[in-house]
């Protein structure tokens, strides 16, 4: 058998199925239910980024599914809801960083805000705020936050 080698011009075609796949493209749009939960779990997050939170406990705190929830974060912010908590928690070990006394470490504050494990800690922030804690935490007393 031989296989016949097509010839002519080359058709796009457009379809859904490629357009769904990239990041932030979303197929159907999200509903307004959906979109106020999202903002809903953000708003929770930032009062409360302490509290140990789980996507299906913060499913059940704004009324939705926890794949509902997950979905309209990945849709509507391009990562999920634990991404979400995650950074809330870096924003504040990056304030305390800047506004804490000389004398409490990049370790403490990481571990005050439950980052254990301080190599992986270290990689977040970094691509969170393009520089290591440390490099923050040296810079703190040229903040204007810490005077």
């Amino acid at each position: 058998m031989q296989a016949s080698v097509m010839s002519g011009p080359v058709q796009t075609v457009e379809s859904p199925l490629i357009a769904w796949n990239a990041p932030g493209v979303s197929p159907t749009p999200v509903s307004q239910t959906v979109s106020q939960g999202v903002r809903r779990a953000e708003a929770l997050i930032a009062a409360h980024p302490d509290t140990p939170f789980t996507v299906d406990g913060l499913a059940r705190a704004v009324g939705l599914s926890t794949r509902s929830l997950s979905r309209g974060f990945q849709r509507l912010r391009g990562y999920g809801p634990m991404a979400a908590v995650r950074r809330a928690r870096l924003e504040r070990v990056r304030l305390d960083l800047l506004t804490a006394d000389p004398h409490n470490s990049v370790t403490s504050a990481a571990m005050r805000w439950g980052f254990f494990h301080l190599g992986r800690f270290s990689s977040l922030y970094a691509s969170q705020f393009g520089e290591l804690p440390s490099a923050t935490r040296r810079s703190a007393g040229r903040s204007p936050l810490n005077r």
